[in-house]
């Protein structure tokens, strides 16, 4: 029985697709629209979760250079990202821990990604899946970079 339905469909939908001899108007009512392009990912990406206590470091007791650093960890100060560009090993996690005081949102500038709402004393992180470079913005108007490499010592 469910031999002969399935037959009766194929033969239903292969008259149904008939090639240039069909109706101008039967072949209209078969085309496809373009498919759309992808959007870009707005849901959050990554992990928003408490901060543990303190200002991150790098390895160890190393405090982050404000201006351009090695590493895996972004401050969002009240003055603003530190460090401003951040060279990192990709594949590996990067984090944004907010003591701003104020909740924060990172935002990817071509990526389309976006942490969600970071309150003070939580931590955004991402892992990038490839060699990448990415300008990020905060809503409260603070700019970066992080550079993601193989191999960052």
């Amino acid at each position: 029985m469910r031999l002969g339905r399935l037959a009766a469909l194929v033969l239903v939908l292969a008259a149904g697709c008939s090639g240039p001899s069909g109706s101008p108007a039967r072949a209209a009512a078969h085309r496809h629209p373009p498919p759309r392009p992808a959007s870009p990912v707005t849901a959050p990406v990554g992990q928003v979760s408490p901060a543990p206590p303190g200002t991150p470091t790098e390895r160890g007791s190393r405090p982050i250079n404000p201006a351009v650093d090695n590493g895996q960890q972004i401050v969002i100060t009240p003055r603003g990202f530190e460090p401003a560009l951040l060279i990192a090993n990709d594949h590996q996690p990067v984090v944004w821990t907010n003591l701003s005081g104020q909740t924060q949102e990172v935002v990817f500038d071509q990526a389309g990604v976006r942490s969600g709402p970071i309150p003070p004393g939580y931590r955004f992180s991402f892992t990038a899946p490839t060699t990448a470079s990415i300008h990020y913005h905060s809503t409260s108007g603070m700019t970066g970079a992080v550079d993601f490499n193989p191999n960052v010592p």
